[in-house]
């Protein structure tokens, strides 16, 4: 069992960072409940949740943008669906225009489905990751009937995808761009160290999975504790010394995205420190918390997946852990192999939101891993 579990929590908190930015797919989604006060466009709305306003992007669903025929018509279809009625948002992930991805049903009805199936919009193949297998079937078998029933925007032999027309006006915009002389728009620097300048030799490449499940958990069992505060970074933790370090690189909107980790073992304890920052799209730190947290839970479904076991991790309900300058929240991690516990620290600075999250396995709650959840401190700045 011990074998396992090494290879679980080895890999499973960076597949956290990655699910967080939209790279994964089928992520365990939270949810919301409120009421739609307006539809914004034909596959977007907003919903009135713990008294503030949150938009959410239709999962799977494209409907015409503004300027495209029909853009007006689906944007009425989906006010006569769900304005002002209460609608179950089961979200994992982060859309554009500060939005968050969901699925919307309405007294169980699927809402998504149904502007599909009308002909008031497309399939989204480019954003279907995250339905589940079913889903995907029940919105491609939608699509299919609307269009041979020429429904919506299946009345017109040259319909254009969204996804299609986006290129179109990209590709004009560039010719405009060209006969004018337009500059072009310079790169903007990047703020974040890069991986080199903080890399040690100890550190290995989370990207070759089998290298970094080995590697990390290669050290013998740590015995000594000592202060771990990473280059560049406002936080320490008191760790058990003798793990290994690892970084994972992702691009996101063609910016690099780091997600830094230090593993150890001590006996039956496991531990794991896991720092990143990416782009802040304007989700509140109440939707951004729950979203990392089902990345968490969908790195332990793989990792459970690929050892041939079950999948049954969930968490209890968050406790609020008081820290200046952040917002963080401590789960209880239940039905695993082992029990555990996760903190989740998260703030945003200028157009960045940073996470730093530690996470421990035990066979049994102890001083130690109580010793390293409190002993997560951060400098002011």
């Amino acid at each position: 069992m011990e074998t396992v579990l090494k290879k679980l929590f080895a890999c499973s908190l960076l597949f956290a960072a990655m699910f967080l930015l939209g790279f994964g797919n089928d992520v365990r989604a939270a949810s919301l409940y409120g009421k739609v006060i307006e539809v914004n466009e034909g596959d977007l709305i907003t919903v009135f949740n713990l008294n503030r306003p949150v938009k959410v992007r239709l999962l799977g669903v494209d409907a015409p943008d503004i300027g495209q025929p029909f853009a007006e018509v689906a944007q009425q279809h989906l006010k006569d669906l769900v304005l002002d009625r209460m609608v179950l948002v089961e979200y994992s992930g982060l859309g554009a225009n500060s939005s968050i991805v969901g699925k919307v049903t309405v007294d169980g009805a699927d809402i998504c489905a149904q502007m599909i199936r009308d002909g008031a919009a497309w399939f989204d193949i480019n954003n279907n990751s995250r339905l589940s297998e079913v889903d995907r079937q029940v919105y491609g078998q939608s699509e299919a009937a609307a269009r041979t029933e020429r429904r919506g925007i299946w009345q017109s032999d040259s319909a254009i995808a969204p996804w299609e027309f986006k290129k179109l006006e990209a590709r004009r915009a560039l010719d405009n761009s060209t006969r004018t002389g337009a500059p072009k728009r310079p790169l903007s620097p990047t703020r974040k160290l890069s991986p080199e300048a903080i890399l040690g030799s100890d550190y290995v490449t989370a990207g070759d999975a089998s290298n970094a499940s080995n590697m990390a958990w290669a050290s013998p069992i740590a015995r000594e504790w000592r202060q771990f505060e990473p280059p560049g970074q406002n936080f320490s933790v008191f760790v058990p010394q003798g793990g290994r370090k690892s970084v994972e690189t992702t691009l996101f909107r063609e910016q690099p995205i780091h997600t830094y980790a230090y593993m150890v073992r001590e006996v039956s304890n496991m531990y794991a420190v896991v720092w990143l920052a990416g782009p802040h799209l304007g989700e509140t730190d109440e939707v951004a918390i729950p979203i990392m947290i089902a990345g968490v839970l969908k790195g332990f479904s793989m990792s459970y997946e690929k050892a041939g076991l079950d999948f049954h991790c969930d968490v209890k309900t968050p406790r609020i852990v008081p820290v200046k300058g952040y917002v963080a929240r401590e789960f209880d991690i239940i039905g695993c192999h082992s029990p555990g516990v996760v903190r989740v620290y998260t703030r945003v600075v200028g157009e960045e939101r940073q996470f730093v999250i530690g996470l421990s396995f035990f066979e049994a709650m102890n001083t130690n891993v109580s010793r390293f959840l409190k002993s997560f401190q951060f400098r002011s700045e």
